[in-house]
């Protein structure tokens, strides 16, 4: 587990915390939330989305999985009609500017490990629901 200061202090204070596994991410990424991309946005993928923008940190693992099954390269920004890569959304946020930029207008979709089903986020796609209660340990923090 990371040991620098904020992380760390997060993962002490917070009694309900989860450990995610690489066997988890295979699951539920690789597997999962793939299989449901190829269902729902199959053709997009296929001819209109241009590339897969990973957020900053957390959502590289997600994205270059992605970039990798799709064939879509990787972006250093997000762009009209890109996949939007996450890890988690938790609180929704981070997530916020991009959600209101990219997908209520329709040029984007914003998928996730992990999403907390209380936002109620139209044009997102995520493998799990995520509990807002709980602190998530990804297998590259430890």
């Amino acid at each position: 587990m990371r040991k620098d200061s904020a992380y760390y202090e997060e993962v002490k204070k917070n009694k309900k915390a989860k450990v995610l596994t690489w066997k988890d991410f295979q699951r539920d990424v690789q597997m999962d939330l793939c299989n449901g991309l190829d269902k729902n946005y199959g053709d997009w993928l296929k001819y209109t989305c241009k590339g897969v923008y990973a957020v900053p940190r957390g959502g590289y693992v997600v994205g270059l999985v992605l970039s990798s099954k799709y064939n879509l390269p990787m972006l250093a920004a997000p762009c009209d009609n890109c996949l939007i890569a996450e890890d988690i959304i938790h609180t929704g946020l981070q997530s916020k500017p991009l959600i209101e930029k990219y997908v209520n207008n329709g040029l984007g979709v914003l998928v996730s490990w992990l999403a907390n089903p209380d936002l109620h986020l139209t044009g997102t796609y995520s493998a799990r629901p995520a509990d807002i209660n709980t602190f998530y340990s990804f297998p590259w923090d430890h």
